[in-house]
Parts: structure tokens; C-alpha cells; sequence
């Protein structure tokens, strides 16, 4: 709308507002007082966009205002993008975090896996020495094993801690800083 047009109109057919926004400029217009409303949200032009609004009253009459409108619509899109943006360095942060804490006893569970598979094999000579000492046999512990299955068990969580390991590294990966 024009100047020229707007000049001398009704304010419901120049200025058009949600109700409360609209409420609150006719309330400023009749106390006399300038104000300020921010962050109007639009849908205008198949667009969502973003006013500003400032009443300031001239002279006597209560009908003798300038109502200035900003459109601040990139304002507000980049003051989203920044919360967003902190949002995830903060998630990033929190999964490195996470990471290096999951590392820890991740870290202990597969190398207590591996030295458990270490101290049952055969083929090592501490384990035969050991074996021989005690009247053992690593033949029938190993016959034992797999009769019970219990080698599918330990491997079954060597897999599940190696998937999870991968996860971790994911997340620190997803947490690192681009260069």
C-alpha cells in the first residue's frame, strides 16, 4: 500500500495484524505511548515472515500516529540458525563426552574378552605350563567350551562391544571440529 493510500484510512485497512499484535498497537495509540512489539509472526505470500512494530504518536489526537513496520524476517532466520547451531556444538560436545566415557569400560570388556580367549588357547606355552601344573588339560577346557558353546557367547559380546566401539567413534567423530 502506498503513502498516498494509507493516508487518512482506518487502521484495521492499512495495518493488518494477528489480534493480540493489533490489540496491543490499538491500546498504544489510545494511552498515547510509544511502543514496541517484536517478532510478529506473518504468513504472507506464501512465506512466513517476521515484523517489527513501533507506534509513536504525534500531536494531540488520538487518530495522528506513525506506525513503522521492519520486516526483520533474515534477522530472525539467523537468530534461529545461531540457536540451532549452538544446539548442536552443544550435542556435539556432549557426545564427545559420552564417547570418551563409554570408551573406558568398553575398552575393559574387550580386552578382558580377548585375555580370556588368550588364557584358554592352547597354543600358548604359559597356558600348557600352567595346564601341566595343575593336571589340566586345555584339550577337554576347549572340548568343554564348545560342547557349551560358550566360544558363540564370547563372541557374540567381542561383536557387540566392537559394534558399540564403532558407535563411539562415530559419535567422536561427529563431535570433532571441522578444520
Amino acid at each position: 500500500m502506498s503513502a498516498g493510500e494509507a493516508l487518512g484510512a482506518l487502521l484495521d485497512g492499512v495495518l493488518t495484524l494477528p489480534a493480540e499484535p493489533m490489540t496491543q498497537v490499538k491500546d498504544a495509540i489510545k494511552q498515547r505511548s510509544t511502543c514496541h512489539i517484536e517478532h510478529i509472526s506473518q504468513y504472507r505470500d506464501g512465506e512466513h515472515r517476521y515484523l517489527n512494530v513501533v507506534i509513536y504518536p504525534l500531536g494531540e489526537q488520538d487518530s495522528e500516529v506513525i506506525i513503522r513496520l521492519d520486516d526483520v524476517t533474515e534477522w530472525v532466520r539467523m537468530e534461529l540458525t545461531m540457536v540451532q547451531t549452538e544446539k548442536m556444538r552443544s550435542v556435539g560436545g556432549l557426545a564427545a563426552g559420552l564417547a570418551h566415557e563409554l570408551n573406558n569400560p568398553l575398552g575393559a570388556i574387550l580386552q578382558g574378552l580377548q585375555n580370556v580367549r588368550r588364557r584358554l588357547s592352547p597354543d600358548l606355552d604359559k597356558n600348557q605350563e600352567t595346564a601341566k601344573a595343575l593336571d589340566f588339560s586345555l584339550d577337554k577346557a576347549q572340548a568343554y567350551l564348545e560342547k557349551r558353546s560358550i566360544n558363540l557367547f564370547i563372541d557374540g559380546m567381542t561383536k557387540a562391544g566392537e559394534q558399540a566401539a564403532e558407535i563411539v567413534r562415530n559419535m567422536l567423530l561427529f563431535s570433532r571440529k571441522p578444520e
